[in-house]
């Protein structure tokens, strides 16, 4: 018999029961309330949010309306004892995806080279939370976290790790607007922080590269000692910025104002915004092709 008696069904019961108990904690059965103050802050905290974020409340009335063996007629002769381990293992991995989303780039694995040893985060560890190596397999209720219901622990840490702590780090909670702290996680976590190229689509980022380096050793060699605000070390600025003008163009953006720094701005101005070779190379010489720069640039 499956063990795992939390469920979609199941956590607004639970939820509810909770809430009940907070109001009055004499409203329910003796057992459930030594079972709620055996918690801790935070436990508690995560056990409130199964009744929904407080803008989207779940519109439930469940214990009003039938009967606790109803709620959980999914799982035939559950033990009492039973069912808060489940819904205890539920908080504890809950609080585990909540420190991922507050902390996960700290471990991201920022440095290819490995030149730095990594710190250990204590509340990036599973075991901090009460959870050990024999509840790995287990199937634990998320509440729809990473679009799963459930998941074996091992299963939701190794997509916490690709999500949060892979190549690319995210801290995002700090924002103060809810809409855009929600936009951001459903995008990283539909695609696991993970962007699939095409073929071609690789093939035109590496061109780009290629593209930008070579122009930019050229201007090294040929205007040797001439400033001009190379981009060594942010080449990937270009294909990024590229792929921005070509979304807002699929969004009807009609106008775009770019404001960079000095450095890879002539590399910018060729590969992304097709200025002409010979417009920046005469500037170089000394020409002006705009009249409008007749008293300078601004540069």
């Amino acid at each position: 018999m499956n063990d795992n008696f939390l469920n979609s069904a199941n956590a607004p019961y639970v939820a509810e029961l909770f809430y009940k108990y907070s109001q009055d904690p004499n409203s329910v059965d003796s057992s459930w309330g030594s079972f709620f103050n055996s918690l801790n802050e935070n436990d508690l905290s995560v056990l409130g949010d199964f009744r929904g974020p407080e803008w989207k409340k779940r519109p439930s009335n469940i214990i009003d309306e039938i009967s606790f063996d109803k709620a959980i007629i999914p799982v035939p002769n559950i033990k009492v004892d039973s069912f808060r381990t489940s819904t205890l293992d539920s908080i504890r991995t809950l609080r585990l995806i909540r420190a991922y989303h507050i902390n996960g780039h700290l471990t991201a694995n920022l440095d290819p080279l490995n030149l730095s040893k990594k710190e250990y985060h204590p509340e990036l560890d599973y075991k901090s939370y009460g959870l050990t190596d024999n509840d790995l397999d287990k199937e634990i209720f998320i509440d729809g976290s990473f679009g799963l219901e459930s998941a074996p622990l091992n299963e939701i840490i190794k997509i916490l790790i690709e999500t949060y702590s892979s190549s690319i780090g995210v801290e995002f909670l700090y924002i103060q607007s809810p809409d855009q702290k929600q936009w951001i996680q459903e995008r990283i976590e539909e695609v696991r922080n993970k962007t699939i190229f095409t073929h071609e689509g690789k093939k035109a980022i590496y061109n780009r590269l290629v593209e930008s380096e070579l122009f930019e050793q050229y201007l090294n060699k040929k205007f040797l000692g001439t400033k001009r605000y190379g981009i060594e070390g942010g080449e990937s600025m270009i294909p990024g910025i590229e792929q921005i003008v070509k979304q807002a163009c699929l969004a009807k953006v009609e106008n775009i104002f770019i404001g960079t720094a000095h450095r890879g701005r002539l590399t910018l101005l060729s590969t992304v915004l097709g200025m002409p070779y010979k417009s920046i190379l005469s500037k170089f010489q000394g020409y002006q092709n705009d009249p409008n720069e007749v008293m300078g640039s601004g540069d």
